[in-house]
């Protein structure tokens, strides 16, 4: 099985597919690489596929102290290199937008563009710190109660089975509560001196039902990001890639054949 040494860190990942241009997924704090069944069909279609297990998930080992922000770029560009890619798109979901938007900074040669889903990417803007110290999403980091919050509030009567296989993929992983709430200190936010020249195509996808990030303040969030193009997916909570996969697909392969086409 594949791992790669980095920083305090040993991360498992996977390299699938035919030869072509290659999509990184970098997954949400609720999850593991897992989480991604319902678009590693459409992506493999006209993609190489990178999945990848973020430090202290799955399969992926670090010490709960280990796990900063600081080194997701680091972690993501070390996988690429160890699985041979050169240059990427990266669709990510929730903390995993902080990967996405941290390593488009760091390495935008190398990033062709990027999708984040229910995430800000580290924009911790006004909205978006009031919602999780206010609202349902306080309870981030809090292990077993992030479930009753993180889809639209008709999905598990919906879809019980997916319900609760989205409650199993979260036991494969450590406790990471400790990290999630780090997450809200501003200090660990990505600033507007960061993104100065910023030019990675980047759209970022909320759900209208969020009880975690309501659209309207994603949406805000988003208008930090130079260039960034917000798209709201009907019926979908705090995670449109599992509750809402087809519309999920739709918009993330539309935005990939802008600016960063399939193999032909």
């Amino acid at each position: 099985m594949p791992y790669v040494e980095t920083e305090k860190a040993q991360l498992y990942y996977e390299l699938q597919g035919d030869p072509g241009p290659v999509v990184t997924l970098a997954h949400g704090g609720g999850g593991n690489m897992l989480e991604w069944f319902h678009q590693m069909p459409a992506l493999l279609a006209g993609y190489r596929v990178l999945l990848f297990d973020q430090r202290g998930w799955g399969r992926s080992t670090c010490a709960v102290d280990d796990m900063q922000f600081r080194y997701f770029p680091t972690d993501a560009l070390a996988v690429m290199d160890a699985a041979g890619v050169e240059r990427t798109a990266i669709v990510s979901h929730a903390i995993g937008g902080w990967t996405a938007l941290a390593t488009a900074i760091a390495a935008p040669e190398r990033v062709a563009g990027i999708v984040m889903s229910a995430s800000g990417g580290g924009i911790l803007s006004d909205g978006i710190l009031r919602v999780f110290r206010e609202g349902p999403g306080r309870v981030v980091g809090e292990r077993g109660k992030i479930h009753q919050v993180i889809t639209a509030p008709d999905f598990p009567a919906r879809e019980p089975a997916l319900f609760f296989l989205m409650q199993q993929i979260a036991t494969l992983n450590q406790d990471v509560g400790a990290f999630m709430k780090r997450s809200l200190d501003p200090s660990n936010g990505v600033t507007q001196e960061r993104l100065k020249g910023y030019t990675v195509p980047t759209l970022v996808i909320g759900g209208s039902e969020s009880r975690i990030i309501p659209p309207d303040v994603l949406r805000d969030a988003s208008t930090q990001i130079p260039g960034a193009e917000f798209q709201e997916i009907a019926g979908a909570g705090h995670a449109p890639p599992f509750e809402k996969p087809a519309a999920f697909n739709a918009m993330t392969l539309a935005f990939l054949a802008r600016h960063f086409p399939p193999r032909g």
